[in-house]
């Protein structure tokens, strides 16, 4: 599994006690765009709701290519936790 963005400020600021492994569900485009480099994830954080875990305020920039014109950076992400 290739790691392609860490937080490396959340490392500085908290103590980091349990690690966990997940995909998460993108769009096309935001694969492109995620392989180009173009995502960050200041701010970014991980909500439980009903069972299920979601990445919120992860920010994956607009692919260049990309033309629908209702895509939203900063969309809640589904994860899949193993």
């Amino acid at each position: 599994m290739k790691i392609i963005q860490k937080n490396k400020k959340a490392y500085f600021d908290y103590e980091v006690l349990d690690e966990y492994k997940a995909g998460i569900i993108l769009t096309g485009p935001e694969i492109k765009a995620i392989r180009s480099g173009n995502v960050n994830l200041k701010g970014a954080y991980v909500s439980i709701t009903k069972g299920e875990a979601f990445i919120k305020n992860m920010n994956i920039s607009r692919y260049k290519y990309d033309s629908n014109p209702d895509y939203d950076p900063f969309r809640m992400r589904k994860l899949l936790l193993k």
